[in-house]
């Protein structure tokens, strides 16, 4: 038939060549959770500090520092942000200065670097090829926030639209080898990622930042780190954990709590103070299951007490 020749076949590769691939030189960039050739989303509701927390961890890349008990790898970090102007930014960069974050291992992208105030929008396959030869230089790149560096060309395109757009050029950034994180925000209801679900399928690690309620140490921000997708199994899927990153004017520090136990501290000290199960299921954003097993626990340990 005519026009046969033309016609070319889907590439194909036998499980040896994959698995060759997939652990060739394999490079952890803030071990466990952060490879190369890795696609990467960080969300929750706004005021929750997930900039803080992006731009915290591109630092400790950019020094090869320590980061969650981990040793990073020292890597070329691309930070852009969608919607902050240089002002906001400015005392961040001045601490990363002050931290000994090498210049050359750390670029910011804003919207007062172009004319137009505008970052090219990732929702424009016309604008790819300038995202592709500009990240060609970077391990790790991060994307602060999708709605903003993501905005459509077009005012009725769905969200699912856009994706499948800004999905492309992920992926091809992943065949690079590069480490895309993507700032996201979470549904009004702040229990999920804002959009189509199909953004998660893509993903290796999703990471939920929660408000733990209790008071953060002086001149910091605490968090609770929920993996709700973790496609390395490190962690595990569901797998939670405190971190606490304190700001000085000289450094800045992370560390690790474990989730269960400060939790459980709360729990059992609102229930001595007579609070509901529910009330405390609401105020932890756990289910009700939960606060009942461990309200049994704690009464088990207190007959124990008692018998000694």
């Amino acid at each position: 038939m005519k026009g046969d020749s033309e016609i070319v076949k889907l590439p194909t590769k036998t499980l040896t060549q994959i698995f060759g691939d997939a652990n060739h030189n394999k490079k952890f960039f803030a071990p466990p959770w952060l490879t190369d050739s890795s696609l990467n989303m960080l969300f929750a509701p706004t005021g929750m500090g997930k900039s803080h927390f992006a731009f915290n961890l591109g630092l400790k890349l950019a020094q090869g520092s320590t980061w969650l008990n981990e040793q990073c790898l020292k890597s070329k970090v691309l930070y852009v942000d969608g919607e902050m102007g240089g002002d906001t930014w400015m005392k961040r960069l001045m601490d990363g200065m002050i931290l000994g974050c090498v210049e050359e291992n750390f670029h910011m992208m804003c919207p007062e670097n172009f004319k137009d105030f505008s970052i090219p929008t990732l929702a424009n396959r016309k604008n790819h090829a300038r995202w592709i030869e500009t990240c060609k230089d970077y391990d790790v790149i991060v994307i602060d926030n999708y709605i903003a560096c993501c905005m459509p060309t077009d005012s009725r395109m769905s969200d699912t639209e856009i994706w499948l757009v800004v999905k492309d050029l992920l992926v091809t950034l992943r065949s690079m080898g590069k480490a895309v994180i993507i700032v996201h925000h979470t549904n009004k209801e702040g229990s999920v990622q804002h959009g189509t679900y199909y953004k998660e399928m893509w993903m290796d690690i999703i990471i939920r930042l929660k408000q733990f309620p209790v008071q953060a140490l002086e001149n910091g921000l605490t968090w609770e780190i929920l993996y709700t997708k973790d496609r390395h199994d490190y962690y595990g899927t569901g797998y939670e954990h405190l971190m606490d990153i304190v700001f000085a004017y000289d450094q800045v520090h992370t560390r690790m709590k474990d989730i269960d136990e400060e939790r459980n501290k709360l729990i059992t000290q609102w229930l001595d103070e007579g609070w509901l199960d529910e009330e405390i299921a609401h105020k932890l954003d756990i289910r009700k299951g939960k606060v009942q097993f461990i309200k049994r626990k704690f009464k088990n340990q207190r007959n124990d007490e008692d018998i000694i």
